[in-house]
């Protein structure tokens, strides 16, 4: 029956771009808690409770009203209301639970600033309007994670500047996950060299010797 179950959401998630994502999201949230996918991830607007094994709905605010803001995994700007967390790099997140041990974070999402982003892959990708980036996940280990960001705050990432906050954030207060390095926007790893973590091929440095650490290009 589990097995029933997991192909008819499937199927019932494959079918948002011919219903829309509201449709199509009513329709899931109908159908009640279903398994996961066998990797672990569930549709857009919804996470896999580690727990239990099952998709539960994101786009609800405190108390369970769905409210009038945008759903978890949309895209954001400013200070837009999104349902169940902040606006942040430019996508409706969801915020972390307090408590003792894990991340705070469902099985499926990644923690950053204390809120928690789709995780993401080479095998998966990010919902439409959404790109993969590494992102610091700010944790004491200077953890590195892939996480689901607005594909406009992506694209920072490289271009010009003249100081870090030319490295536009896409969300509450502004915040980016690129700085200004020299004159290019970089993947800010905090830390210095040696403590925090960059993709492979790139390593933590400060060129302007400021304090902003940014992950470049090896030599």
């Amino acid at each position: 029956m589990t097995a029933v179950r997991r192909t008819l959401a499937a199927g019932l998630a494959a079918v948002v771009t011919v219903l829309g994502a509201c449709s199509s999201d009513q329709i899931l949230q109908e159908l009640g808690p279903f398994p996961c996918a066998k990797d672990g991830t569930c549709p857009s607007g919804f996470s896999c409770s580690a727990d239990a094994g099952e998709c539960v709905s994101l786009g609800t605010g405190g108390g369970g009203d769905t409210g009038s803001g945008k759903p978890v995994d949309s895209v954001c700007l400013g200070d837009d209301t999104c349902n169940g967390g902040d606006c942040l790099y430019g996508v409706c997140t969801v915020v972390a639970t307090q408590g003792e041990g894990g991340s705070g974070c469902a099985a499926d999402r990644v923690l950053v600033l204390g809120a928690c982003f789709r995780a993401c892959s080479a095998t998966l990708p990010c919902p439409s309007g959404l790109s993969c980036i590494w992102m610091d996940g700010g944790d004491a280990a200077k953890t590195l994670v892939l996480g689901c960001v607005s594909t406009a705050q992506a694209m920072v990432a490289g271009s010009w500047c003249t100081s870090s906050s030319s490295c536009t954030g896409y969300g509450s207060a502004g915040l980016s996950p690129f700085i200004c390095g020299g004159d290019a926007c970089a993947l800010a790893c905090g830390g210095g060299p040696g403590t925090a973590p960059c993709p492979p091929g790139y390593s933590c440095e400060d060129p302007l010797n400021d304090g902003s650490y940014g992950c470049f290009a090896n030599d």
